[in-house]
């Protein structure tokens, strides 16, 4: 299980800061997949192909390029804008950082 920190700048006045919890990582071969427990639960997969990164949420029934693992800021608005969820698509961002080095 890893612990991680998030969080997000809403306007210049409002600075929202939460935490989460990365379980059940699994490697296998060119994607991971994993849980994330933090305001809601949700269950990922996170890959590299031929033309890029890529994460995939089914049971929001979302997915999207991504750039690098450690990008936030082009990761946290692809995430954000496929999951129509501001605060999980930025937690799906967060948590992808935390795991760079287990998916590089």
């Amino acid at each position: 299980m890893r612990k991680f920190a998030c969080h997000h700048q809403w306007n210049k006045n409002r600075l929202e800061k939460w935490e989460g919890c990365i379980s059940e990582i699994r490697k296998q071969g060119d994607y991971c997949e994993f849980t994330i427990e933090s305001r809601s639960s949700i269950h990922v997969f996170v890959g590299s192909s031929k033309s890029g990164w890529f994460a995939c949420i089914p049971e929001w029934r979302a997915s999207c390029w991504l750039s690098e693992p450690s990008d936030l800021f082009f990761n946290k608005s692809k995430l954000a804008n496929a999951m129509k969820n501001v605060v999980d698509g930025v937690t799906v961002a967060f948590a992808i950082k935390e795991l760079a080095d287990i998916l590089a």
